[in-house]
């Protein structure tokens, strides 16, 4: 025969720790005027209830608890019926049934006609059996131990031994499936019963980092957290997978969070269609059709998927060689190159020889305006009207739309605009998770941003040490290549495609965790309060959550993603890995430049170098500092003895 824990492996909650729930019950007492304290005070008070409860009564109910409750928080009768009811209607909101023990329990039941379910927990036994009754997990036969009513607990194995008295029972005939590594597994196998030990209804470091910031985000950031173990449990192989552990517990709650904003905004401002652009934008659509599905509001929207990107559409964007243009084909804190400028002007290879050999950023912007200026307007020209083809093929140069992008500087939809005003055409609206303009006149006219904006200055902006484009980015690595430009083919306008960028070795797979991750997450989320709740209320855990992840890195995380390979140049010609294993071979680039070499994320390279080599290229970093300050000492030393001749 086989029984079951109930929290935390049949029932899973919406939180990540049920104190959180507390929250919650005191926001609504303050709301009903039940509460003259603060959400979190009674929080505090709730917990603290609790604990005195059990030193008083051993194994008590909710009634014990309220009671002590009342003395501590000098509430009447009244009032501790309303928060105690209160927080029964939440407790049955929040209960969400584990997948994975639903197909568990009716083979169990065909196997053995019935299951027992075990719990340690103060809530009525009439309450928890209803919701058995509810999922249809409740039947006949089956019954419910509960520990306030049989006043015993799984703990010290005392309500296992009554199971076995009361169900006539040796330990070998009885199995037993739970997530707590004490009462669920320690004490049942202490007496000699078979255990089943569940460990994906416990909380991930990072569902424990989500639940340590609840208080500060009233509660948010544990709704992250129990949609988090939720997505998990729902698929349970994101759990052996390092990759699927970021999708569903990092990556999944940012991206969501961002597309519920973007959904939110478009609806009040009256898009008709909302444009995801490849590649980026392949898993933020995916995103947007499900939490679509599970809200009225978002379904007059019409969600459209195109291809597009920077090659494709900032060559098309060029009627002059000015400000706009210069700040984009000269892009790039890697050495720029003629091979690279004339990629970005979308001409064939036959003109590198009209560019200067050098790779002086001035000289090789003369060399464009001095021998590119009219075959790049030309090659532009033919790319402006495939790509004025191709939208309106998509049905986007007549209704109100919107673009989403992950965003950084937003050149490529401010290009856009530039294709789309010199055909007569209105500028749709842009939503970025974050926009880092170099000025106002480089920025997209109607743009708005969730987490940074840099026209107006709101927001968090981005640093070498809090750099979430980069990381957003690379949590949206795609399924398929790059589009280069458009052609006609049978009548029809079609993308140009590259064979899709090689981001990891075993790429198939890491896209189909990530994104399955990042999925599950959103379909878990559409089930929980934050679909209703404010996305902007999220800013500032967003925000603790990147520094953490970008800063702090765990060593599996930085092995996982340090080894992604990001793709810097607009037209695919740099691919360097994102946390770089430094080796002995950086000891003389150490020595010449007197730094450490650079990385896209310092703080995954150091992860995954060894200390060893650390500390030899740190020494390698003072021999150039020592062995510059000796040379300008011989050279002032020189001087000194030549002026005395």
């Amino acid at each position: 025969m086989d029984s079951f824990d109930l929290f935390e492996t049949v029932f899973l909650r919406d939180v990540g720790n049920p104190s959180s729930l507390f929250l919650f019950i005191g926001q609504q007492g303050l709301n009903d005027g039940v509460l003259q304290i603060s959400a979190e005070t009674f929080r505090h008070i709730r917990i603290e209830a609790e604990n005195e409860a059990y030193r008083q009564f051993q194994h008590p109910d909710l009634d014990d608890i309220y009671q002590v409750l009342g003395s501590l928080a000098m509430l009447e009768e009244e009032q501790l019926l309303k928060l105690k009811n209160t927080e029964l209607h939440f407790e049955k909101a929040a209960l969400r049934l584990n997948p994975f023990f639903e197909e568990m329990i009716k083979l169990s039941r065909q196997k053995n006609g019935r299951v027992l379910y075990l719990s340690d927990m103060y809530l009525p036994k009439d309450f928890l059996e209803q919701n058995l009754r509810d999922r249809d997990l409740l039947r006949g036969e089956d019954r419910l131990y509960l520990s306030n009513q049989e006043k015993a607990e799984k703990g010290d194995g005392s309500l296992f031994r009554k199971v076995l008295e009361q169900e006539s029972l040796d330990p070998s005939d009885l199995i037993h499936h739970g997530n707590c590594p004490d009462a669920d597994f320690k004490a049942p196998s202490s007496l000699g019963i078979g255990v089943l030990h569940y460990n994906n209804g416990n909380l991930t470091h990072w569902e424990k980092f989500h639940e340590s910031n609840s208080v500060n985000s009233d509660g948010l950031s544990s709704l992250w957290a129990g949609v988090s173990r939720r997505a998990r449990c729902a698929e349970s192989s994101l759990a052996d997978h390092q990759i699927g552990k970021t999708a569903v517990s990092v990556a999944g709650p940012l991206l969501v969070t961002f597309i519920h904003w973007c959904l939110n905004n478009a609806a009040r401002e009256g898009i008709k269609k909302l444009v995801f652009v490849a590649r980026d934008g392949e898993v933020l659509f995916k995103i947007a059709k499900i939490l679509q599905q599970g809200t009225p509001k978002y379904q007059s929207i019409q969600l459209k998927y195109i291809y597009g990107s920077r090659q494709a559409w900032r060559s098309a964007s060029i009627f002059e060689f000015g400000e706009f243009e210069k700040s984009w084909i000269m892009e790039g804190d890697h050495a720029i190159s003629r091979d690279k400028i004339i990629a970005r002007l979308g001409l064939d290879a036959t003109y590198t020889t009209k560019m200067p050999e050098t790779e002086d950023p001035e000289k090789l912007w003369s060399g464009v305006l001095e021998n590119l200026h009219n075959p790049a307007l030309q090659k532009a020209t033919e790319k402006r009207e495939l790509v004025l083809k191709y939208l309106e093929q998509e049905g986007l140069l007549l209704e109100e739309t919107g673009y989403v992008e992950i965003g950084c500087t937003g050149l490529t939809i401010a290009a856009l605009e530039k294709i789309l005003t010199s055909a007569g055409k209105s500028i749709p609206r842009s939503y970025f998770f974050g926009l880092s303009a170099d000025s106002p006149s480089m920025a997209p006219s109607r743009a708005s941003a969730f987490f940074y904006n840099s026209v107006n200055k709101t927001g968090f902006a981005p640093a070498p040490d809090f750099n979430y484009f980069v990381l957003l980015e690379m949590f949206c690595a795609a399924s398929h290549g790059r589009t280069t430009g458009y052609k006609i083919q049978s009548r029809k306008v079609v993308p140009i495609m590259e064979l899709p960028q090689k981001y990891w070795d075993g790429q198939s797979e890491q896209i189909r965790h990530l994104q399955g991750g990042i999925l599950a997450f959103a379909h878990q989320y559409v089930d929980s309060p934050l679909s209703v709740k404010d996305p902007n209320q999220a800013l500032t855990t967003c925000a603790k959550v990147i520094r953490k992840y970008w800063q702090d890195p765990s060593q599996e995380e930085a092995e996982s993603w340090g080894s992604y390979l990001k793709e810097h140049d607009q037209s695919g010609l740099d691919c360097l890995e994102m946390g770089r294993k430094l080796d002995l071979k950086d000891f003389s680039r150490c020595m010449l430049s007197q730094s450490m070499p650079e990385s896209w994320w310092p703080a995954a390279t150091k992860r995954r170098t060894t200390q060893t080599t650390l500390k030899i290229l740190q020494f390698g970093i003072f021999a150039g500092r020592q062995f510059t300050k000796a040379r300008i000492g011989l050279g002032r030393l020189k001087e000194t003895l030549l002026g005395q001749n």
